[in-house]
């Protein structure tokens, strides 16, 4: 007992040293991004007017933040979203709604890094939505109360999307998606090429799409290298009172590139890379997970991985597919095959694609894990700080790991997995 007591000590008084010696600012390993609302940029807001709210992100490699990542709570409003780096502003304009107390929150996934995705938001701090006075000297008014007690005074919504690609050279494409709503319907869409602001630079516009969405296909795009936006222009769709929408504020933007398309055409595929699963052994009946990342040189454009894309060698497994962005995981439960063999999984080809439609090929065999008699000790993965449930107890306690960073030294320091068992020496 007085040699483990010694060395556990010694363990953690290393390690008291080093994270003594670092600098401000070291960031601890498994952090998922986090995303903070400001207060409203007023508190009091007529209906019909705008209002706007600052998204402050951290610890995000990178940040997917559209219209439809915000919830709207008790109101309908065109969303807009400006901004770079870790900050982005919420612009909502044309508020419209039954007065009293309103707010925003943030959904699940608007920014990711390496641990995964950023949680949705509480409720942001509200602002008070006032309705818009009624002009007593309207004749409508005066004539007839009941008509206008009844009348839709209010416009419809439109909200863009983000971009389909944050990057396209010059000739190449991206799409909008562009979506209507409103309080009591949509009767009519007049989206066409002509409502749709190119602000900084020329493309073929192309609409496609039915009921309130509507997909904006921009092909041929020529311009300057740099970041381009678009808008849509007021009236681009009305309600049966003749009540139209207004001007949306400018889209995320995409990077144009200067190379053109034709003398510059993007021939590398999108790579693909498989994690290690997050256990080296488990029980028949239990889970195991992949994390799959896609890269490509100039950005992936579509992520197709599915069920049907994934090869299981020799085993069987109920399959969920989650994540967005470039990084999918993929989670296999109720695994069933022999025990004491080792198994793998295999991507086919074409699982992501990038703008010019170049795709993945198939990958590898992933590395293996294998299905173990219940009641065997539990060999964890090395990335894995995850026990299953059924774990049977081995004398180990699982504590934080963190990755600490100083100067040109790196210390993986594992608080936990410190096994009694075998401290002696």
């Amino acid at each position: 007992m007085k040699k483990l007591v010694i060395k556990t000590l010694t363990i953690f008084l290393l390690m008291a040293v080093v994270v003594s010696n670092l600098p401000l600012g070291t960031i601890a390993a498994g952090v998922r991004p986090s995303v903070s609302v400001s207060a409203p940029s007023k508190t009091s807001v007529e209906e019909g007017t705008s209002v706007s709210y600052k998204v402050t992100f951290s610890n995000a490699d990178d940040i997917n933040l559209s219209a439809s990542y915000v919830n709207l709570n008790g109101f309908t409003a065109n969303v807009g979203i400006s901004g770079s780096g870790n900050t982005r502003t919420v612009t909502l304009s044309n508020v419209q709604g039954t007065a009293g107390r309103k707010n925003i929150s943030i959904k699940t996934g608007a920014a990711e890094n390496e641990s995964g995705m950023s949680l949705a938001t509480p409720n942001s701090v509200s602002f008070t939505l006032v309705e818009k006075p009624v002009d007593n000297n309207d004749d409508a008014n005066n004539n007839n109360n009941n008509q206008v007690s009844n009348e839709d005074k209010v416009r419809p919504s439109v909200s863009l999307s983000a971009p389909s690609v944050k990057s396209v050279n010059v000739g190449g494409t991206v799409k909008f998606t562009i979506t209507f709503a409103d309080n009591r319907a949509v009767t009519k869409i007049n989206l066409s090429a002509g409502y749709i602001n190119l602000n900084g630079f020329t493309a073929n516009v192309g609409i496609s799409g039915s009921g309130n969405t509507r997909t904006v296909t921009l092909s041929n795009i020529q311009g300057t290298a740099g970041n381009k936006t678009i808008s849509i222009k007021a009236g681009a769709a009305q309600d049966a009172a003749g009540n139209t929408t207004i001007a949306t504020p400018n889209s995320i933007s995409f990077e144009l590139n200067s190379a053109s398309k034709n003398n510059d055409e993007d021939k590398v595929r999108p790579s693909i890379s498989i994690s290690e699963p997050s256990a080296k052994q488990i029980y028949a009946g239990g889970t195991v997970t992949y994390v799959v990342t896609f890269a490509d040189n100039r950005g992936i454009a579509k992520v197709n991985l599915s069920e049907a894309y994934l090869v299981f060698n020799g085993f069987t497994a109920n399959v969920k597919v989650t994540g967005s962005g470039n990084t999918r995981t993929v989670t296999l439960s109720n695994v069933q095959g022999e025990v004491g063999k080792n198994y793998n999984i295999v991507v086919k080809a074409n699982a992501a694609q990038d703008a010019e439609g170049n795709g993945t090929i198939q990958t590898p065999h992933s590395i293996s894990f294998q299905i173990v008699e219940k009641g065997t000790p539990i060999t964890p993965s090395d990335n894995n700080d995850n026990k299953l449930d059924d774990e049977p107890n081995t004398g180990v306690e699982s504590l934080p790991v963190l990755l600490i960073m100083g100067g040109s030294a790196v210390v993986l320091a594992v608080a936990g997995y410190i096994i009694t068992k075998k401290i002696y020496g």
